[in-house]
């Protein structure tokens, strides 16, 4: 995989050209969240790339246990990570992965590479579904397990 050092208005590593990855370890993670740096940082991803991902390295719960920080406060800023996105420039989406330690990220962006080259085909664009309320409850219970 080619590798060109360059300093990068955004992320820490961009593949293939258009495809942008910010590495975290999870007590940065934490401290960019505290500081309010990593809103930033998402917001310049969504806005600059249709899509990114944010890689956190590490175990939480013993970071989480060491910072006195609830998990729901971890797991709130995940969630809003990868719905929130840029309201101009390329509104991109942004992917969130774990992982255990910078093995597993190298590992992310060679295969993130590796299928970008390869042409492998992304999941089509669905027309949305206008269903009806009974039908959106339905849907939403059918899925329960048991159900």
């Amino acid at each position: 995989m080619p590798i060109k050092y360059v300093m990068l208005p955004v992320g820490d590593y961009v593949v293939n050209g258009d495809y942008v990855v910010e590495r975290k370890e999870v007590n940065d993670f934490l401290a960019s969240l505290k500081s309010g740096r990593l809103s930033t940082q998402l917001y310049q991803m969504s806005f600059n790339f249709p899509v990114s991902t944010l890689i956190i390295e590490g175990h939480i719960d013993d970071a989480l246990f060491f910072r006195n920080m609830k998990k729901q406060t971890f797991i709130s800023t995940l969630t809003g990570a990868f719905i929130k996105r840029a309201p101009e420039g390329k509104q991109g989406v942004i992917n969130v992965l774990m992982v255990s330690d910078p093995e597993d990220t190298a590992l992310v962006i060679k295969y993130t590479h590796n299928k970008l080259q390869s042409g492998e085909p992304r999941l089509p664009i669905m027309k949305q579904v206008n269903w009806s309320e009974d039908d959106q409850i339905t849907h939403i219970i059918g899925n329960f397990p048991g159900c």
